[in-house]
């Protein structure tokens, strides 16, 4: 691969960041998460709910109901709400962590429920936000060909859990399949990687230009 290639590459990559970001119930659709008590959760469109969805929504759309483990929806009113595609009234739900988590969908809103360190919440995406469209596009430090390294990849017999740190200020469990290997500066260095379902490899990482929000 020529340098003009590997550049042509970095900048494909970038435009294929910024298509994500603004992608359907990604980053830019987020309209809220509720941290849930044990109980019973009214969810709708009224100041009053506990979990508060757009205007457009049923001012009473339900109820969610949590015994401390597990979490199941009720639909209290007309309105095609669909579970993983399927119209429903009442259903068990599963978390984001597993197999086939349960992804509610109302008009353009989707909730799944999620399970944290914390706790258990009702995370909330409004695909109609004007964010998706108007968000300024990313600025990106310029390409330098001589960071463009040789690696190896070793792949772990088994996946290595490492904590890593999450959005919310805590830690959680994630599984590393193996390590790339390379030198830099005259120094043997290693990066632990994750196998992703649409990407080669995912690589964790932060540099001195990460930055805490004040």
């Amino acid at each position: 691969m020529t340098s003009e290639d590997y550049i042509q590459t970095i900048q494909s990559w970038r435009a294929e960041m910024d298509a994500n970001l603004r992608r359907e119930n990604g980053w830019l659709a987020l309209a809220g998460l509720f941290w849930r008590q044990e109980g019973t959760n009214s969810v709708g469109s009224d100041p009053n709910c506990d979990i508060q969805l757009p205007e457009r929504a049923p001012k009473k759309l339900g109820r969610f109901e949590f015994d401390g483990r597990n979490v199941a929806l009720h639909i209290e009113t007309g309105g095609a709400v669909e579970v993983n595609g399927v119209e429903t009234q009442t259903v068990t739900l599963e978390t984001d962590q597993e197999d086939l988590p349960s992804f509610i969908t109302l008009d353009e809103m989707r909730m799944v429920v999620i399970r944290r360190a914390q706790g258990v919440g009702i995370r909330l995406w409004d695909n109609s936000l004007t964010a998706r469209r108007d968000f300024p596009s990313r600025e990106w430090y310029p390409v330098k060909v001589e960071f463009r390294l040789p690696a190896t990849y070793s792949r772990y017999a088994k996946p290595k859990i490492v904590q890593m740190p999450d959005i919310f200020g805590g830690m959680q469990d994630e599984k590393m399949d193996g390590y790339l290997a390379f030198r830099r500066g005259g120094r043997s260095l290693k990066l632990l990687v994750a196998e992703l379902e649409h990407q080669p490899l995912g690589i964790p990482c932060k540099d001195l230009t990460n930055a805490k929000t004040p």
